[in-house]
């Protein structure tokens, strides 16, 4: 038992660094060192009880001086490292293929914590905007160089939010994957170029790709799900990188049973004219940033845009060209788009005018997105951050949208258009019952379709297609999903049609014995109606329009919302938003403060809001987020 124990401790001490040198599949051997370690610390201790005095002290023999107190403590420390780190620490992991790098040249890579037994796999894409040019990124190689190098990433990584491994952090995906890809390229993840004449190389694109090939191996190749995700300019990558990645495990790799879909975490940017002309605006910037970094952009976008492919960096103009389901999630005043406008945090009335113009912009673009979270608030990224569970909208929380989203089934993805079954009010229908009550659209109206209506459908009609929520409805009306299942309700259906067949022969003749008796008796007895014709419509094989819901109104899915955009236009309305600080005091701005601050006349924000100064002045700040929230509605 010690000898074994010994064995397995010798080779914990090896070098725990992992490295991706090929398909050897070795990504499994720490699951089974865990394995084997445990099995024998359970023998260790059996060993121990069984020798144990009443004392209860542990007795050394000669024969083994040392051995079990030494390997006890050897095996508790192992155990810890190999316990405790590995349930929350992401570990480093290289790049198999060493000449995609860094902006200086280093090696790239990216942090990894597997799940054993979890098919669902999450890839985080780091954010930290970007350089466009030989000055700017000298000057970002002077003060931020940990955004443009490998040399100093540690062996490990604790990252939060969606990619904790505490359940109570993150309750939905505490368990899958975890994959954390550091941002060293400065290129919005976008660049191909390698280093020319020892200047910086910009490969973002090429490690995206990388890291995708190099976790095939690791277990991804046998994972059911790959959500893309990211933040600020990670964010910006998960759009520019979505469709090759759907591509390159698809087609190329031939994982077509992977679900791909993305999550882009404040990188949905306005190319909108600054508020102050200083500097470079964020169109010349990521103009010049092309070419500096021999950007990849997607091939729908550059056909929609041919002569200004820079437009495809901004999400509102990408998104309706992507092929693969997005999510997006976007502060109503991002933090990093004012700083992009050379606005800033807003202290004049001037600057409040041109964030509030920005805000009712952003939320123009959200009309024909599917998935879409946008909180009035004033900040810049979230999903990493530990208290993100706390960001809501009308009580429900970021992870639950994102969750909703998520668990929706595959179809024919597009994000042109947004659901028909929107997401944003509470209700009480199950999906499953609203499917099955044939929801169709009629001239912006929602209509309820009774059995025969759904059947006299048209093809086109019938046939929606299921898009980040929207519902697709097979030629008799019920929800369908793609791939396996659908074949095997075919196979089951084929297989079961003779005997359908005859007792639908048996129930057709039963029925039209029973309805000739029905009529003989109406005839003998005289008693037909001479109204009947006024609702015919009710006999004729077809039934009434059930119910019409205005336009406007939403459905949704019972308990699932995935389309919330904040209503209030003030920002900081929302009573989850992060603390707002004055820039030059550093101090806590309360909403009162905030709204002064704006050089507002506080007497016609109480006329708006119907109520006099004084009160207005006396609210505290939830009593006026609930008015202003009221307002909104």
């Amino acid at each position: 038992m010690f000898a074994l124990l010994a064995t397995v401790l010798e080779a914990a001490e090896l070098d725990p660094e992992v490295r991706v040198t090929g398909g050897d599949g070795g990504g499994s051997d720490g699951g089974v060192m865990m394995m084997v370690m445990s099995l024998c610390l359970a023998a260790l201790i059996l060993t121990i009880v069984a020798e144990d005095k009443p004392t209860n002290t542990v007795s050394v023999s000669s024969n083994s001086p040392g051995l079990q107190s030494n390997t006890l403590q050897k095996l508790i420390k192992i155990l810890e490292k190999y316990g405790l780190e590995e349930q929350r620490g992401l570990k480093r992991v290289y790049l198999s293929n060493r000449s995609i790098t860094c902006n200086d040249g280093s090696q790239a890579g990216f942090y990894l914590r597997k799940s054993h037994g979890s098919k669902r796999w999450i890839i985080f894409l780091e954010g930290g905007w970007y350089c466009y040019d030989h000055k700017s990124c000298r000057n970002r190689w002077l003060k931020l160089r940990h955004l443009m190098t490998s040399t100093q990433w540690p062996e490990t990584r604790d990252v939060g939010g969606l990619l904790s491994g505490n359940p109570e952090e993150n309750p939905f995906w505490w368990n899958a994957n975890h994959v954390f890809v550091p941002y060293c390229t400065s290129d919005s993840w976008s660049g191909t170029r390698t280093s020319p004449n020892d200047m910086f190389s910009f490969m973002g694109a090429e490690i995206v790709s990388q890291v995708v090939r190099d976790l095939i191996p690791l277990g991804l190749e046998n994972a059911s799900s790959l959500l893309l995700a990211g933040s600020s300019a990670g964010g910006i990558g998960v759009m520019l990188n979505l469709d090759h990645v759907q591509n390159l495990v698809h087609q190329e790799l031939g994982l077509k049973h992977i679900a791909i879909r993305g999550v882009s975490d404040s990188g949905w940017f306005l190319d909108r004219a600054p508020y102050s002309p200083n500097g470079l605006s964020p169109v010349d910037a990521v103009h010049k940033g092309m070419e500096l970094w021999k950007a990849r952009i997607p091939h729908n976008c550059v056909v929609k845009h041919p002569d200004e492919p820079w437009r495809c960096y901004f999400g509102y103009r990408l998104y309706p060209t992507l092929t693969a389901p997005l999510f997006v999630f976007q502060w109503l005043f991002d933090e990093a788009q004012m700083s992009a406008d050379n606005v800033g945090a807003p202290v004049t009335k001037q600057q409040w005018d041109y964030i509030h113009k920005m805000g009712d912009s952003l939320r123009q673009t959200f009309e024909n997105v599917t998935a879409v979270f946008a909180p009035s608030c004033i900040s810049h990224s979230v999903l990493t951050k530990r208290d993100w569970q706390l960001v809501k909208i009308d009580e429900v929380s970021l992870a639950q949208a994102l969750h909703c989203w998520e668990q929706m089934p595959l179809g024919n993805h597009r994000n042109d258009t947004h659901s028909e079954i929107e997401t944003n009010q509470p209700c009480t229908k199950s999906l499953r019952k609203l499917l099955r009550s044939g929801l169709t659209k009629n001239n912006g109206t929602l209509v309820q379709l009774g059995r025969a209506e759904k059947n006299n459908l048209s093809t086109e009609t019938r046939k929606k297609s299921y898009s980040n929520g929207v519902v697709k409805i097979d030629e008799k009306g019920t929800s369908t999903t793609s791939g396996p299942e659908r074949e095997n309700k075919k196979r089951r259906r084929r297989k079961h049609k003779g005997r359908r067949r005859d007792r639908n022969k048996d129930g057709r003749m039963k029925k039209e014995k029973h309805e000739r008796r029905k009529a003989s008796g109406r005839r003998k007895s005289g008693k037909q109606s001479n109204d009947n014709n006024t609702h015919a419509g009710m006999f004729n094989g077809t039934r009434p329009q059930r119910s019409v819901i205005p336009n406007g109104k939403r459905k949704c899915i019972q308990g699932c919302h995935f389309r919330l955009i904040e209503r209030c236009t003030w920002p900081q309305c929302n009573h989850s938003c992060p603390k707002l600080h004055n820039p030059f005091t550093g101090e806590e701005m309360d909403f009162i403060e905030l709204l002064k601050s704006f050089g507002l006349d506080m007497k016609s924000v109480a006329n708006a809001l119907g109520i006099d100064i004084q009160t207005l002045n006396s609210m505290d700040h939830d009593e006026l987020l609930n008015l202003l929230t009221q307002q909104a509605n």
